[in-house]
């Protein structure tokens, strides 16, 4: 066996000044050549620029990585190569340890150790699109062709980053050894598994089923989503939640429905909040996403096949008949697509109260998807609610549409044995004149779902009427709050001011606003943006042509002048041929001498 110096020897290249140690290399992103700079914040140590490139209309997400010099950087890829090959221990491969070289090394500086963090403990080139909190997804569908990213408020964009086909192959096995799996010709996909962060990740393994490797990462909230952010940013009203407030309360199974990436799961979580303290709560999840606020949660996940031949896996349909048994009093799934979806509708119809998702756009779409999951629509009996998350779009003007997450729709469902009854109670209207929109309080409380509310609780009209808008009155009472204090609207606050309200309904009352804000919140509006047209490059030299010919035909044109006068030719407006200027008149003749107009008078006496 060689001695480690004789190795690293070896792996000299010609020409390499270095220690010899293999070198890792950084890559970096710049803005492009006159980028037109539309917003720009800061993530991680990064610029994010959202913008324009001169020859296109459509906007871009760029990022621009912190400023250091090729031979700084060459250095210390150099230094770092070294350090992880020489590494014996963890705590050699500790941050402290890193910098406590770069500064003997006179290297250190907090860009350098940046760049450092992010090759050996964060996400690479990724690092600054996966810290930034208005991302939700990133996707790479092929090498050599722009990343894409969902942003909040711009939606689907472009990106400056591209990868070569090495570049992508490795960073896709990168990352799927920070979900703690591997991918490889022999399994050449990930499906959903977790990276750092609670995020998930997708992805495919060079050419073995796609063009080249891919991957795309479903961002997950640091902070969950809690009901009091929603009412804050206005997803939904203290109408609406009180009243699926009392559904859960009562036991009623609500369906969560939307397009992909909707928010369902975020949505179903909130909404989790409303569930009384002492009770249980039991979740079956094919991917880990929810993050509840509640003390008695008994959480379980699905497992993949553990041999060759496909055995071991556990399935969402196992885990449901595994929380049957377990005495919990709410099942929650984050999303019903097969046999599972028969069990979570047994599990209802036996008392238990659940909340689950399914993607749907309207309650034909909902009943159609059940039966194709192989449950008609007499076996739904439980089902008592459906809420209906998706995008508005307002115009904020100059050809600009600012997305915005809405709980569109609630319908109460109500299934007999002649067929099914849908009512809508709420909903927003997206006209002119639009906005939330309900049935009438008496309407509400003649509903099925308040029959089944004051049945449970065991109260009168007019006492469901009182629960009712006391909830309503609390709910804006925790949007007040948050929009005063905004640590309060995360998920701790919340749980313990829900937890205080089941004791003491009537609490918040004594609870007097903060008349001082610490800081004003002001939501800040995406910068209007004006619609920039591109024409075909043939097109536009065409046009240049005809100016130039126009502009050769009207310096041909004489100037008179006439004093302080100057008659020039009438502007021509209208592409094509010039039209036929008037024609200038002939300069009067010129004024006698004053000699001759002299002698004129002396002989005229």
């Amino acid at each position: 066996m060689l001695p480690k110096k004789r190795l690293t020897r070896m792996s000299r290249t010609k020409g390499d000044s270095s220690s010899g140690f293999i070198q890792i290399k950084f890559k970096r992103w710049s803005l492009p050549e006159k980028f037109e700079i539309i917003e720009k914040y800061k993530a991680a140590m990064s610029d994010i620029v959202i913008g324009r490139e001169p020859t296109s209309s459509m906007l871009k997400y760029a990022v621009q990585d912190p400023p250091v010099s090729d031979a700084d950087l060459e250095k210390l890829g150099a230094l770092a190569g070294e350090l992880i090959y020489t590494a014996r221990t963890q705590q050699d491969f500790a941050r402290e340890k890193f910098e406590e070289i770069l500064k003997k090394k006179n290297l250190y500086n907090p860009i350098l150790m940046h760049y450092i963090e992010r090759e050996l403990w964060g996400y690479g080139p990724l690092t600054a699109v996966m810290a930034d909190p208005k991302i939700e997804n990133i996707e790479c569908n092929k090498a050599d062709a722009p990343l894409t990213i969902t942003h909040t408020d711009y939606g689907r964009l472009d990106t400056n980053m591209v990868f070569t086909t090495d570049e992508l192959d490795r960073l896709v096995m990168r990352l799927a050894h920070l979900a703690g799996k591997s991918v490889s010709v022999f399994k050449p996909y990930l499906d959903g598994v977790t990276i750092p962060g609670g995020h998930r990740y997708t992805c495919t393994y060079r050419t073995e089923i796609s063009a080249s490797s891919t991957f795309a990462i479903r961002k997950f909230p640091e902070k969950p989503w809690t009901i009091t952010k929603l009412l804050v940013n206005d997803t939904i009203t203290p109408e609406m939640a009180a009243w699926i407030w009392l559904m859960v309360e009562t036991r009623q199974a609500i369906l969560v429905a939307g397009v992909m990436g909707s928010g369902k799961t975020s949505l179903i979580n909130a909404l989790s909040s409303f569930t009384p303290p002492h009770m249980k709560i039991g979740t079956a999840e094919d991917v880990p996403e929810f993050r509840l606020p509640h003390t008695y949660w008994l959480r379980y996940v699905i497992r993949d096949p553990q041999t060759i031949e496909g055995t071991g896996a556990v399935s969402i349909f196992d885990l449901l008949k595994l929380l049957l048994r377990s005495n919990v009093d709410y099942i929650m799934v984050n999303e019903i697509r097969g046999e599972d979806a028969k069990v979570w509708m047994q599990a209802v119809a036996t008392g238990h109260g659940g909340i689950t998702s399914i993607h749907a756009e309207n309650p034909e779409t909902v009943f159609a998807r059940l039966e194709q999951l192989g449950i008609p629509v007499a076996h739904v009996s439980a089902l008592r609610g459906i809420a209906f998350i998706g995008f508005i779009f307002q115009d904020i003007g100059k050809g600009y549409f600012k997305r915005l997450r809405r709980v569109k729709e609630f319908f109460e469902v109500n299934i007999r044995e002649d067929g099914k009854e849908v009512n809508r109670l709420f909903w927003y209207d997206t006209g002119p004149n639009g906005g939330p929109r309900s049935l009438s309080l008496d309407e509400l409380l003649a509903s099925n779902s308040a029959k089944l509310m004051m049945e449970y609780l065991g109260l009168s009209p007019d006492r469901l009427k009182e629960e009712y808008l006391n909830r309503i009155d609390f709910l804006k009472w925790l949007k007040d709050l948050a929009l005063a204090r905004p640590e309060t609207a995360e998920m701790e606050s919340v749980k313990q001011f829900i937890s205080n309200f089941y004791l003491d309904k009537k609490f918040y009352k004594a609870v007097p606003l903060p008349s001082a804000r610490p800081q004003e919140v002001v939501k800040k509006e995406p910068p209007s943006i004006k619609p920039k047209i591109t024409l075909p490059a043939e097109l536009v030299q065409e046009v240049a042509e005809e100016v130039k010919a126009e502009a050769k035909k009207l310096a041909d044109v004489k100037v008179v002048g006439m004093g302080d006068l100057i008659l020039r030719p009438p502007r021509v407006l209208k592409k094509g041929k010039i039209k036929e200027s008037r024609a200038v008149p002939p300069p009067p003749p010129p004024p006698p001498p004053l000699s001759g107009l002299v002698e004129k008078l002396k002989g005229e006496g």
